[in-house]
C-alpha cells in the first residue's frame, strides 16, 4: 500500500482561512475529489496532529498547517510515524521555510512527496481585463467605440470574442442587439 497523495502547497506566509478556502474550493473542482470530505488539520503539536489523522478514514482529504511551526524533533517524529499513515491523503500547507525543513528533517514523507510541490498563488487564473481588451482590439484591428457601434447596429460578427469584448467592456446590454 503506498500514500494515495501527498503534497506540499506554499504560501508566501502561514496560509490564512481565506487561501485555504480558495485552495479546497479549487480542490472540490476535480471530479476524484468533489464529494471527498475535507479536515484541516493542525500539525502542530506533532503528538496531536499524529492522534487526529491516524483514525481517519482514508477518503478525508486533510489539509495539514502549521507544520513549519514543528521542532526538528517533532519533524523527525512524523518522519519515523510515515508508514502508519499509507493510504491518506495529506496537503501541506506551509511556507518555503516549513518545505525546507520537510525535505530537510523529514526525507522519508518528503520522498513521498518528490514532485508534487506548489506555491499558492491567488492571482493565478485572474484576467488582467485591460490586458484581454489590449489583446482584442490588435487582433481585430477595431477600437472599442467601433465595436459598441457593431453592436448597436446589429452589424456585430458572431465570433464569440465579440461578446467577451462586449461583457468585459461592461456593456453586455448590446448583446442580441
Amino acid at each position: 500500500m503506498q500514500a494515495e497523495v501527498w503534497m506540499v502547497i506554499v504560501f508566501s506566509s502561514g496560509p490564512s482561512d481565506h487561501e485555504l478556502a480558495s485552495t479546497i474550493e479549487e480542490l472540490r473542482a476535480l471530479p476524484e475529489t468533489e464529494h471527498r470530505p475535507v479536515e484541516i488539520i493542525d500539525a502542530s503539536p506533532i503528538h496531536t496532529f499524529l492522534r487526529t489523522i491516524f483514525p481517519m478514514p482514508e477518503d478525508v482529504i486533510v489539509f495539514a498547517v502549521r507544520i513549519e511551526e514543528l521542532t526538528d524533533e517533532y519533524l523527525r517524529e512524523f518522519d519515523a510515524a510515515r508508514n502508519q499513515l499509507l493510504g491518506k491523503t495529506i496537503l501541506f500547507c506551509t511556507t518555503e521555510l516549513g518545505l525546507e525543513r520537510l525535505a530537510l528533517l523529514c526525507p522519508n514523507v518528503y520522498s513521498w512527496i518528490g514532485g508534487q510541490c506548489f506555491a499558492f498563488d491567488e492571482s493565478e487564473g485572474v484576467m488582467n481585463v485591460e490586458e484581454r481588451l489590449e489583446s482584442l482590439r490588435r487582433h481585430f484591428h477595431l477600437s472599442d467605440a467601433e465595436v459598441i457601434e457593431h453592436a448597436t447596429l446589429g452589424t456585430l460578427p458572431t465570433d464569440p470574442a465579440f461578446v467577451e469584448w462586449l461583457a468585459l467592456l461592461g456593456r453586455g446590454d448590446l448583446l442580441g442587439a
